[in-house]
């Protein structure tokens, strides 16, 4: 399984498919979040448009895709429970365009 990193996330590719986690970064933003907010499945993505959004006593933050695609799957528990963030690192199951 390939592995890259880019910006805030961790990027698995498995088959044609690319695994979108956080990494160290990108946890320490989500740790303070009340709620985040995950893009629905079959939704289109384009790199550096809003790809999940972090709702936390500062107020929302919202992260850009690190890539182009659409989604096929979606860790719904962290959208339920963001503090599983940290053990529950996959955020969404892309497949990438081109």
């Amino acid at each position: 399984m390939d592995v890259q990193t880019i910006s805030d996330f961790t990027l698995r590719t498995s088959g044609r498919r690319v695994i979108v986690g956080l990494n160290a970064e990108g946890v320490a933003k989500v740790q303070a979040a009340r709620a985040l907010e995950l893009p629905d499945v079959g939704s289109r993505l384009k790199a550096g448009e809003d790809f999940v959004t972090i709702h936390s006593h500062k107020g929302p933050i919202s992260l850009p895709s690190p890539l182009t695609g659409q989604v096929v799957d979606v860790n719904w528990e962290l959208a339920r429970e963001p503090d599983l963030v940290v053990n529950e690192n996959w955020m969404a199951i892309i497949l990438p365009e081109g």
